[in-house]
């Protein structure tokens, strides 16, 4: 009884040995392709660092952990097996648990790819075909270790751990741009180096251990330990000292133009901002003071409207001063789930700027639609997206950290693995930028986008308490849960629960209001201050709850998602001014180009509103486009919806053949539908919508195709499924 017990412990803690040296060296070799070979040969804005914190927790906690369990549990097996079958008594018990732990990796590996990949793509395929030939290799080996000894070199934990995660770094993220054919190349040339080094280092190890004990071959020393420990180590500290760069950083550019007085650009884009949550805008808490300052210099628009309910469309608009069916950078289905790319063929402020001797600057918290990919930084000398580096960071679908990722999350404030940049980190770099660019002589436009009022909603301290309703426990999953259940019509928010959301969006707005305050005073002493034009908006809004509808992207047209805030302080001009009458995003455009005496294209569809023009358009025009076709919303959102503004009257149609008009300046929540077919405003409003869609079809260009790595930003900020 006392031997079995002996028996029982030794082989438990072999099994867990084997199995922790197993997860070690997966966890270095996963590191290695996930941090450090992206950083060495990819662009460096493309990169996605690791927090050496996270690293470490996986390295010398999280994977030892899971190696130790699995190891100990498949010795354990391992040796009830053996007693029973005779084909296993070949081999000594100690020389399956190395094999058991590598095992275990390689299984877990390809459930993980089998259940978060789609199975028709050749990678993955290729993937789980080479975990097939290992695990074969490694039964052979418990069956027979002499008859089978040429193949344990196909069972060393380094060569698998290179050769699974390694193949699908190889040929989705290296050659991911590359044909199938060249693919088909290079992924098994790396799989016979891999192979071969394996092989010739088993055959020195089996000539130096020929003469040893099972025993002592399969034993793990303390110098081994040592050294996983070092190259842990080494990958950790590595990762760290890895920094992102900006996509371009070119700060200096040759002036077509002798004269160097030219007014400055700054437009700053506070990213899910809805206007009637700006105390400027008369919303009952204090969220804007400093805006409100701005605004006794500067020209408040109080009936500014966003081209439509998501940050790609919108930020398009502005930047090219056409709508979206026009522009064509929004959702189209099927041929473009996620979103269709500005169409390069579109010329666009910063790209006229630029072209005029402009040094142009773009410093973006939003990574996603705002990032490399999506052609919104199309003309800019120096461009931004970088991401925050959280605790607990996004990485790759096939890397099983992931899964971690996604467990804790549920768990655990989205202040721990958000990566979106705060206001603070995006004001810090611009500060640097502001004092680089004030000592050269050449004019400047500087694009800022803030991200705190978008989900999660975690503004900082004392932010996050300034205004009532906050509530502890708000994870990820719970969130998700709520906003599914009441997109669907499952239930409806409760009060407790909307009033935590708008608390911390309202405090998102502070925060972002307080950053930008501390902008303003930086150009006022940088001398920058009164020969800039200064231009304050937002992409879109953001729901609550109301008309069963959360966030936005893809929602509606109604005045929650695109009624934006409008501030434009023109250069040299201290006065305090209002404009009652409707603009549109896409008129910030043409602002900047005629306060510049540049010349404005027939193709822009904004109007100036500068003072020295004061034609205005015949059309605002706000559209969303489908959310997702069969996604896990219901099929209302399966349609587009258009707006159009004029006086007081806003008409909506969509493609459902829903028909709405509401008097916006007495019902501005759009509660009464008052639209009659027979009634002459509905009937016009209906007629020029129509007109203007018949006039403004996008037509293609050189639209590209979007990259994975923008797909996989997207999917893991919540945008696509």
């Amino acid at each position: 009884m006392e031997s079995e017990k002996q028996s029982f412990g030794k082989n438990l803690h072999s099994g867990a040995v084997h199995g922790a040296v197993a997860w070690i060296i997966y966890g270095i070799v996963e590191c290695l392709f996930s941090t450090v070979l992206p950083w060495l040969v990819k662009p460096h804005h493309d990169y996605i660092p690791m927090h050496w914190g996270f690293a470490s927790l996986l390295l010398f906690v999280i994977y030892p952990f899971i190696g130790s369990v699995l190891g100990g549990l498949s010795a354990l097996a391992l040796s009830e097996v053996r007693e029973r079958a005779s084909l296993l008594r070949e081999n000594h018990s100690s020389d399956l648990y190395p094999l058991a732990a590598v095992l275990t990796v390689i299984w877990v590996f390809s459930i993980n790819l089998f259940i978060q990949l789609p199975l028709q793509d050749l990678s993955v395929l290729l993937s789980l075909f080479v975990a097939v030939i290992l695990t074969v290799a490694i039964i052979m080996s418990f069956i027979s270790d002499s008859k089978f000894q040429q193949l344990r070199f196909l069972t060393n934990p380094w060569v698998t751990s290179l050769s699974l995660p390694g193949l699908l770094w190889i040929s989705k993220d290296l050659l991911g741009g590359h044909s199938v054919t060249f693919k088909a190349v290079i992924v098994p040339i790396y799989l016979f180096i891999c192979f071969f080094i394996s092989f010739l280092i088993h055959k020195k190890i089996n000539e130096r251990e020929f003469k040893m004990s099972s025993e002592k071959k399969t034993a793990i020393s303390v110098s081994y330990f040592a050294s996983l420990i070092a190259v842990s180590l080494i990958i950790i500290c590595t990762s760290s000292f890895m920094v992102q760069s900006p996509i371009r950083e070119k700060l200096s550019v040759k002036s077509l133009h002798k004269d160097r007085g030219r007014h400055n650009v700054i437009l700053i884009s506070m990213d899910t901002v809805r206007a009637d949550h700006l105390s400027l805008y008369g919303y009952k808490r204090d969220t804007t003071p400093n805006l409100r300052k701005l605004a006794e210099q500067a020209t408040l628009y109080t009936r500014a409207i966003a081209s439509g309910d998501m940050t790609l469309t919108s930020h398009a608009s502005i930047f090219t001063g056409m709508y979206s069916s026009k522009h064509g950078a929004h959702r189209v289905i099927p041929d473009y789930p996620v979103c269709r790319p500005l169409d390069k063929k579109f010329h666009t402020l910063a790209e006229m700027l630029s072209e005029n001797g402009y040094l142009t600057i773009g410093v973006v918290s939003n990574f996603s639609f705002l990032g490399n990919g999506f052609e919104i930084d199309q003309g800019f000398n120096y461009y931004d997206y970088r991401s925050r580096i959280p605790i607990v960071g996004r990485t790759k679908q096939y890397y099983l950290r992931q899964n971690f990722r996604r467990f804790v999350v549920n768990f655990i404030s989205p202040s721990i693995y958000e990566d979106l940049r705060p206001a603070e980190d995006i004001n810090n770099e611009v500060f640097k930028l502001i004092d680089k660019v004030k000592k050269g002589q050449d004019p400047f436009f500087l694009f800022i986008n803030y991200m705190d009022a978008h989900w999660p909603y975690i503004p900082p301290l004392p932010f996050d308490s300034l205004f009532p309703g906050k509530r502890g426990g708000v994870t990820y999953s719970r969130y998700m849960k709520l906003k599914d259940q009441v997109m669907n019509f499952e239930r409806n928010i409760t009060g407790e629960e909307q009033s935590h959301l708008i608390s911390q969006y309202d405090g998102g707005i502070a925060y972002v209001d307080f950053k930008i305050g501390e902008l303003v005073q930086r150009l006022k002493d940088a001398g920058l201050y009164q020969n800039s034009i200064i231009i304050i908006t937002s992409d879109h809004g953001e729901a609550f709850g109301d008309r069963a509808m959360m966030e936005h992207d893809g929602l509606s047209v109604y005045q929650d998602h695109v009624y934006v805030p409008l501030i434009i302080k023109f250069p040299d001009d201290n006065k305090s001014h209002v404009v009652s009458e409707v603009v549109s995003v896409t008129d910030i455009m043409p602002t900047v180009l005629e306060v510049l005496g540049y010349k404005i294209s027939e193709d822009i569809e904004g109007k100036s509103l500068s003072g020295n023009s004061r034609e205005r358009p015949i059309n605002v025009i706000s559209e969303s486009f489908f959310k997702e076709k069969g996604g896990r919303y219901n099929s209302r959102f399966d349609r587009i919806e258009r707006a159009i503004y004029s006086g007081s009257f806003k008409y909506i149609n969509s493609t459902t053949g829903k028909r709405e008009l509401y008097n916006i300046l007495k019902d501005p929540e759009e509660k009464k539908n008052i639209y009659n077919s027979d009634s002459s405003i509905s009937e016009d409003l209906e007629n020029r919508l129509s007109q203007w869609l018949n006039m403004n079809t996008y037509k293609a260009g050189s639209t590209t195709k979007l990259k994975e790595e923008v797909v996989d930003r997207l999917k893991t900020l919540g945008y696509i499924q």
